[in-house]
């Protein structure tokens, strides 16, 4: 009787929360970071970020998708909507919008910015290490910034959903 206890508070413990919605959108972004990193280390074209996204994160989601089966912990599953959520919403897309408009980029923005939206001229060439928006041979970007920077997503965004990506990109900056 106390083994069917035990599994009985493990499941407990397994069972979907409201709250597991969140996973989904961090898991793209790991996806999306593991991408990045991998063809930033072994030097591939800067296209083939996108290929190697899909091609991790299909079966990735697929796996995850059976582990939330097998534990009955699927996201979301228990998730509900208050009327409250459409005011916070109402409230994000106002101060999105503002700050879109209203920020302006300062100086070290339009450095990390042009390497991307640069990288964006040559899709072919592995991804850019050094600054972009000198003539001549700079300094490399800093490891760390060039595998945590997401400006290079946000400018491939605004590149395959046909909006302008200059102002893709500054807005990511919010």
């Amino acid at each position: 009787m106390q083994k069917s206890q035990q599994t009985l508070l493990a499941s407990e413990g397994l069972e979907s929360q409201a709250g597991d919605v969140l996973l989904l959108p961090i898991a793209l972004l790991a996806f999306w970071t593991l991408a990045y990193d991998f063809v930033l280390v072994v030097r591939w074209p800067a296209e083939t970020i996108t290929w190697f996204f899909l091609v991790i994160a299909v079966p990735g989601f697929l796996l995850l998708r059976r582990l939330w089966k097998q534990t009955n912990a699927i996201p979301g599953k228990y998730y509900r909507f208050h009327v409250s959520h459409v005011l916070l919403l109402v409230l994000g897309i106002a101060y999105a919008s503002t700050a879109l408009f209203v920020r302006r980029p300062n100086q070290d923005d339009v450095f990390y910015f042009h390497r991307a939206l640069y990288q964006l001229s040559a899709l072919n060439q592995p991804i850019f290490l050094r600054q972009t928006g000198v003539d001549m041979d700079a300094a490399a970007l800093s490891p760390v910034h060039l595998a945590s920077s997401y400006e290079m997503l946000m400018a491939f965004l605004g590149h395959y959903l046909r909006i302008d990506p200059l102002y893709f990109t500054r807005s990511s900056a919010i």
